[in-house]
């Protein structure tokens, strides 16, 4: 047994962006329980002033460093929406988001498929 959670949590979220790295910290209790919230009440959807509201809570410690180094405001949004879905709905799907739609890298992504050839094939 550990004898603290920082032993085994690293207390945020590690991501890059634009080539730099950057920990979204984790929300509170209460930002924890209004993303659940947000999203429960509204079948998994939220308009676009909810989920603004809640990335830029979600981000408030990095987006103007994020700023400061460069990162646009499509990398900036889709972290946020990385970051939103990682700590509503679970990591999985935040990565599986992130990997149908590029640009902030989540962990070892798969590779890109190669292109495939068309026409006949010499032996």
């Amino acid at each position: 047994m550990f004898a603290d959670l920082d032993e085994v949590l690293d207390g945020g979220l590690p991501i890059r962006a634009g080539g730099h790295r950057y920990l979204i910290p984790e929300p509170t209790v209460a930002e924890g329980l209004a993303l659940v919230r947000a999203f429960a009440e509204n079948d998994g959807r939220m308009d676009d002033t909810t989920e603004a509201h809640h990335i830029a809570a979600l981000l408030k410690t990095v987006r103007d460093k994020m700023s400061d180094d460069g990162v646009g405001h499509s990398k900036t949004m889709l972290a946020g929406r990385y970051a939103l879905l990682h700590y509503a709905v679970g990591p999985g799907t935040a990565r599986d988001y992130v990997l149908k739609h590029g640009v902030v890298d989540a962990g070892n992504p798969l590779p890109p498929k190669p292109p495939r050839s068309r026409g006949k094939h010499k032996n």
